[in-house]
């Protein structure tokens, strides 16, 4: 792929954050957090779903714009309950763990993302990402 369209995919998930960024507080206000984190990451799952069925450039994009709709409201609910459970003076470094725990996978994503890419193409590469979004869903126990 060509690495214009890489960013026209990158601009439509940005534009999908500035639509759910409309929306997300609206939501986190009424909306309990355990829900609103389950179907924000279901959300995310399904919306990419598509890609794996309907090879195309534009359903490409459709569903990166989608996917990333739930991820203001997700973020702002997830990180508020953090930290609203958190006493303040551990919030420094609970704040650290999360940038790393968070950080780590973005960092080997494109290594995996590549190695199915080649392995398998786009659909088993979305496929595998969609199978690891839709984990988030599980209930805890």
């Amino acid at each position: 792929m060509h690495a214009a369209r890489i960013g026209l995919v990158a601009t439509a998930e940005g534009v999908g954050v500035l639509v759910g960024a409309a929306v997300s507080s609206y939501l986190v206000a009424r909306v309990p957090t355990g829900r609103l984190l389950v179907a924000g990451q279901a959300l995310m799952a399904l919306a990419v779903l598509p890609v794996v069925l309907v090879p195309g450039y534009g359903v490409m994009l459709a569903c990166a714009a989608c996917s990333a709709l739930a991820v203001p409201a997700v973020n702002a609910g997830l990180g508020g309950y953090v930290f609203a459970q958190v006493p303040s003076h551990l919030q420094g470094r609970v704040g650290a763990a999360t940038s790393l725990l968070v950080g780590l996978p973005v960092a080997a994503a494109p290594v995996v993302a590549g190695v199915l890419l080649q392995a398998g193409g786009v659909p088993v590469a979305v496929g595998a990402a969609t199978a690891v979004m839709g984990l988030g869903c599980w209930p805890p126990r």
